[in-house]
């Protein structure tokens, strides 16, 4: 399964994100349709580890990412949508499993 997705919207799949978020940690706040996610990355040589925050809308069974923050040793970095697009798909293809069986 390959997702296409216009230049412009960076997106997930509701459901995809969710199971990804399940599975993996982290946490999601849903507010009207607004999102905000929150993934914490541990990795060893960074103490306190790494944190991406995204924050985006909900647009039918999407999250559309409008912006990434990702926080290494209280130190904020804003990375473009687009630079997910690799880690977007994966979570889109590996974990869409979970909109099947909801539906």
């Amino acid at each position: 399964m390959i997702f296409i997705s216009n230049v412009e919207d960076v997106k997930l799949l509701r459901c995809a994100i969710e199971e990804y978020i399940r599975k993996t940690g982290g946490h999601i706040i849903v507010e009207d349709h607004t999102v905000e996610i929150f993934l914490p990355v541990v990795i060893d040589e960074v103490p306190g580890g790494v944190q991406f925050k995204i924050k985006g809308r909900i647009e039918d069974d999407y999250v559309v990412i409008e912006q990434c923050t990702i926080t290494v040793e209280n130190e904020f970095h804003d990375i473009k949508p687009i630079d997910l697009t690799n880690w977007t798909n994966y979570v889109n293809e590996n974990f869409s499993y979970a909109c099947k069986s909801s539906s």
